[in-house]
């Protein structure tokens, strides 16, 4: 196993050690939208799956989850002074899905921007990894991710045992310089807050699930 995904199963993030090369940073600058605070896309999406990007970070997500994986969703996010935002602390519980099906273990359908959303069981969240590539450097000034170390080992919490880990631990703060990629598991409690700087965030995160446990109906 590679310290990446040694520090990742133990700590629920890890950092990738080698910055993405400047060509893959300049097909990111021409797939990111120029304005407003982002859009989701589909893994499934023609784009994803032709895209070198994706794929360099689909290896990484493979050797991170220690097993083969597909691209479920992808985020652009912008937080600037124009699109500031602050995230409350939580878990991510969901995955997209580019069709409504019928599963055992699969609740709580949602529509969001066009794209379905679905709570799958547990099982699946464990073996799904964000990636979260950063096209500008990210300070403390820029609403950087804030984690609650090992809370991923935890399974689903209440809103309740949420509050009692941020009460109880020092959060870890997510810095990065350009290039960066962090990786993170869905079940770690993490938050953001507003910019307060003048400078921008652009970051790419997209999720991915091991194809072991990753329906036919999300990714085919």
């Amino acid at each position: 196993m590679s310290s990446v995904a040694s520090e990742h199963a133990q700590m629920g993030f890890s950092k990738v050690p080698e910055p993405v090369t400047r060509e893959l940073l300049v097909e990111l600058e021409n797939l990111f939208p120029s304005s407003g605070p982002g859009k989701r896309v589909l893994g499934s999406d023609p784009l994803i799956k032709v895209s070198p990007l994706i794929q360099h970070m689909l290896e990484l997500a493979s050797e991170i989850l220690q097993e083969p994986t597909v691209p479920v969703r992808a985020i652009f996010f912008l937080k600037s002074q124009e699109n500031n935002w602050l995230v409350p602390w939580h878990q991510d519980v969901t995955m997209a899905s580019p069709q409504k099906f019928e599963r055992e273990g699969y609740r709580s359908w949602t529509l969001k921007e066009g794209i379905w959303h679905v709570q799958p069981p547990d099982t699946v969240l464990s073996k799904m990894v964000a990636l979260r590539l950063h096209l500008d450097p990210c300070s403390a000034h820029d609403g950087p991710l804030r984690v609650i170390p090992a809370t991923h080992l935890a399974g689903r919490l209440s809103a309740e045992a949420i509050d009692t880990y941020v009460e109880q631990t020092q959060p870890a703060i997510l810095l990065a310089d350009k290039g960066e990629i962090l990786a993170m598991a869905p079940l770690l409690c993490h938050s953001s807050g507003k910019a307060t700087g003048t400078s921008q965030r652009r970051v790419l995160h997209v999720e991915f699930c091991a194809k072991s446990v990753c329906p036919p109906e999300i990714f085919a």
